[in-house]
């Protein structure tokens, strides 16, 4: 009632568009400073890019990378690079916002190149070794503690597992279950009730481990504290921008099987 939402609604939704997409093209200027560079820098890392990818190709049994190559409906390839691009520009204001609630503040660009060097290891090395990789590389390029940062990543490792089974329960209202469908679910279940109860456990018994290793004392405090500043109304911020997200993520596998027929 003393919004006036009856009479102000229009103002209001046009004020937060607009508030959008000045974000938006304040991100982009950001990410044109980033990818300027020496052309030698350029060409080596197109060469290794396409090295890697020529590996990854070779890396499944029974799959002619140019058959491959030849067979693929541009359109769509090009369709998938956007979405991809727009995936990481979400992702990383997600991770900025975040690191925001918990009294960090960190510049996109820096907050985009960390994300995007942390997605190359997590695809090249086994058990997400990027998520932690890059909370060490924040740190060396903002000063942000790690312990600070994973926990933010950790938060948003929960935010996608919620997310996921959203979508998985909306979607099993469109197919005919299955086990294995069944057991998807389940699993999804259980890893995002590990990943809660680990981070309320950090929360709650952060004095008796700070205690049993008086060393980590300031590493076990700033996850409590980042763990106790996530519980603020801005949260739903970053919750339903995921949506979006995955809705992207699950549209580039859609359209990469649509190019190869």
């Amino acid at each position: 009632a003393n919004l006036k939402l009856s009479e102000n609604a229009s103002k209001y939704g046009l004020r937060l568009l607009q508030l959008f997409f000045s974000g938006l093209y304040l991100s982009l200027k950001d990410i044109s400073k980033i990818i300027k560079g020496s052309k030698s820098k350029i060409i080596l890392a197109s060469i290794i890019s396409i090295l890697l990818i020529v590996g990854m190709f070779k890396s499944v049994p029974g799959i002619d990378i140019l058959t491959t190559l030849q067979s693929l409906y541009l359109p769509y390839i090009f369709l998938v690079f956007l979405m991809c691009i727009t995936a990481l520009l979400i992702r990383s204001y997600r991770w900025q916002f975040l690191l925001k609630i918990s009294g960090q503040n960190a510049p996109f660009g820096i907050v985009y190149k960390n994300n995007v060097f942390g997605f190359f290891l997590n695809y090249m090395v086994p058990a997400r070794a990027g998520d932690f990789a890059k909370t060490l590389t924040l740190k060396a390029t903002t000063g942000i503690p790690a312990s600070i940062s994973l926990t933010t990543i950790f938060v948003e490792r929960i935010i996608d597992m919620v997310i996921i089974m959203l979508l998985l329960v909306l979607s099993l209202t469109m197919i005919p279950p299955t086990p294995v469908t069944n057991i998807i679910f389940f699993t999804s279940t259980v890893i995002t009730v590990i990943l809660i109860s680990g981070l309320c456990g950090m929360y709650i018994f952060n004095d008796n481990l700070s205690k049993m290793f008086p060393k980590y004392k300031p590493f076990f405090d700033n996850i409590k504290t980042t763990t106790g500043s996530m519980v603020t109304p801005s949260l739903a911020v970053p919750i339903l921008i995921s949506i979006p997200l995955w809705i992207i993520e699950f549209s580039t596998i859609y359209f990469v099987a649509k190019s190869i027929g």
